[in-house]
């Protein structure tokens, strides 16, 4: 057979598959019931079908209290008192959650049980146990720095996601890369809050250096009147030393550890990335 289908002497039959189906095609409705999946037969039998469509299905025969006994789990002890082994039904609980806005540890602090705060005789009770002002303030006001799900706009975002590029006439254009790297012989940066090494990308500007966790503390608790207030954060800019691609083993010569197509590619996917993280 193989000789005969390579001299070209032998065709095979046409299979009797068309369109992936071998199934009786109707064109006219036979029966009410058998009307064929096409615009004529939907319309002849539409009468036929009369709980054909939400809430036209009779649904009694699985819902009704028959129904429940029949399919309820019974013991094989018998029917008297203490022989069912069935558990009991679970009662109802209320737990007292916070909302989805307020989960952000950083800015609320946790909520004390209801008998902590009857218990506490230094606490005075609020009214109505609610000590939220009558009038808005936006200076005090935390909740808007944290919207709740369901609350973004963005459409109305006024962030541009495009990447930041360095034009030049007659040259290339370069994608401005997100983090500042710095190539230093020997790293000597330390946290002026905790006093630490940074391990990895940090934030520094013209006077000091702070690791990830001290930002982020201090960035959530920044107001007009602490010590690093929202607009001295806002001059920090997120730098790394050049370990990663770089050797200097202790000298000014840098001894390449990654290819220029590879740093290229690595900065191109950072400050790609940097502009919805």
């Amino acid at each position: 057979m193989e000789v005969l289908i390579s001299l070209g002497l032998y065709k095979p039959p046409d299979p009797r598959l068309v369109f992936g189906s071998v199934q009786d095609r109707p064109l006219l409705p036979t029966l009410p019931s058998a009307a064929p999946p096409t615009r004529l037969g939907a319309s002849l039998s539409r009468d036929c079908r009369p709980r054909l469509g939400p809430g036209r299905y009779k649904i009694e025969d699985f819902t009704g209290f028959v129904y429940q006994l029949d399919r309820r789990t019974r013991s094989k002890r018998g029917v008297m008192f203490g022989a069912s082994t069935e558990p009991r039904p679970p009662k109802d609980r209320s737990e007292r959650v916070p909302s989805p806005g307020r989960h952000q540890a950083d800015l609320n602090t946790p909520w004390p049980s209801l008998a902590q705060r009857r218990t506490d005789p230094d606490r005075a009770q609020p009214p109505f146990d609610q000590t939220a002002d009558r009038f808005y303030d936006s200076r005090h006001a935390q909740a808007s720095r944290t919207p709740g799900p369901g609350t973004y706009r963005p459409e109305q975002c006024k962030i541009r996601k495009e990447l930041r590029r360095s034009y030049s006439f007659g040259g290339k254009t370069e994608v401005l890369p997100s983090i500042r790297v710095k190539c230093v012989a020997v790293q000597e940066d330390m946290c002026n809050v905790c006093e630490r090494k940074p391990c990895g990308d940090y934030y520094e500007n013209i006077k000091e250096q702070l690791c990830r966790e001290c930002y982020q503390r201090l960035i959530h608790k920044a107001t007009a009147y602490t010590a690093y207030s929202r607009q001295y954060m806002e001059t920090f800019e997120k730098v790394r030393d050049c370990s990663d691609i770089h050797q200097h083993n202790g000298t000014d010569a840098a001894l390449k550890l990654k290819s220029d197509r590879e740093i290229r590619d690595l900065q191109n996917k950072e400050a790609y990335m940097s502009l919805y993280f």
